[in-house]
């Protein structure tokens, strides 16, 4: 039988005592809604004494309790059948178990002290080790003995519906998440390594190597190295494109392309040399060199090579080497 609270509940076939007596509670949160008067949460718990289960108002105790410090979280509303068969089992009822206490023993002023692992919900810590495991809405954080920090993002779960509606019947379903978006995290190792990842087969990451002293970023297959130990950058990717829209300067000592089909360079100037040396200019001051030159035969010395019929295929060909020449 429930004794509702009559300032909750109008129904003249219950009564609610004035008085409890001055001791903590086990019970079950019912609902939650917004007080104006207190500028808080109510929620209304379900607890049983002496075999007889009752209704109290309950606030949350917080950790914090001033203007700058402070500890604000609600819980989930669920809507938990007014009539348990065993009010004392919680196993296969909906809502958080908690401990309450009343203060002065008014029913109307209680307080929830803190929360019980609900007896649906598995244990994760089985080995005694030292750790910390929470889960808030879908957010998962893990610490482990080596003092290795994990959030996980799952998102909010997908059977959190089941459970708010209050028509779960027999055992209550574990969180079922969405796989599309669930699993990205950050870690800190427990040698002070970090990582930040998607959690996708075709993983999307950055990861920061204390030890090994490099930073790596990767995308599916594609992937940037940083080593601060050599000062060395590696990228591998199936195609890599650079584009900037004012310029691009490579500064180096030596430079290596190794091209396997075919390089190809479009621009229209090109300079390639070094010093006051540049390769098409040279190829145009060579044309010009030859034109001049003067080849001897058994009959005295020939014409200039200039002077060739054929010779302005030359010229056209220079002057097309004049357009693209650039300068060092």
């Amino acid at each position: 039988m429930i004794i509702r609270d009559s300032s909750l509940y109008f129904d003249s076939n219950y009564s609610m005592p004035t008085k409890l007596p001055g001791e903590i509670f086990v019970g079950i949160v019912r609902s939650a809604e917004y007080s104006k008067t207190l500028d808080c949460i109510q929620y209304t718990v379900e607890v049983t004494s002496s075999g007889v289960s009752y209704i109290l108002n309950c606030r949350q105790m917080t950790k914090f309790g001033d203007v700058y410090n402070y500890e604000e979280y609600g819980l989930r509303n669920v809507k938990v059948p007014s009539i348990a068969p065993k009010p004392t089992s919680y196993s296969g009822r909906v809502g958080e178990v908690v401990i309450v206490a009343h203060i002065g023993a008014n029913p109307n002023d209680g307080v929830i002290l803190g929360s019980l692992k609900h007896p649906a919900r598995k244990l994760i810590n089985k080995d005694n080790s030292i750790a910390y495991v929470s889960e808030f809405n879908g957010l998962k954080t893990t610490i482990d003995e080596k003092g290795a920090y994990k959030m996980t993002f799952n998102g909010a779960p997908l059977t959190s519906s089941a459970i708010s509606s209050g028509t779960v019947t027999g055992a209550i379903p574990p969180p079922v998440y969405n796989t599309l978006y669930a699993g990205s995290y950050l870690a800190f190792e427990s040698n002070g390594s970090f990582e930040v990842s998607d959690g996708h087969p075709l993983v999307q990451s950055i990861k920061i190597d204390k030890i090994g002293g490099t930073v790596t970023i990767t995308s599916g297959t594609i992937k940037v190295t940083m080593s601060k130990k050599n000062s060395d950058l590696s990228v591998s990717a199936v195609t890599t494109k650079i584009s900037s829209t004012k310029s691009f300067e490579l500064k180096t000592i030596s430079t290596s392309i190794d091209s396997v089909k075919e390089v190809k360079i479009k621009s229209a100037k090109i300079a390639i040399g070094f010093g006051s040396i540049e390769l098409v200019d040279s190829i145009i001051k060579l044309v010009d060199a030859i034109g001049t030159l003067v080849v001897s035969s058994p009959n005295g010395p020939c014409s200039p090579a200039n002077t060739a019929p054929t010779w302005s295929q030359l010229e056209q060909i220079k002057a097309q080497l004049s357009t693209i020449k650039g300068s060092l």
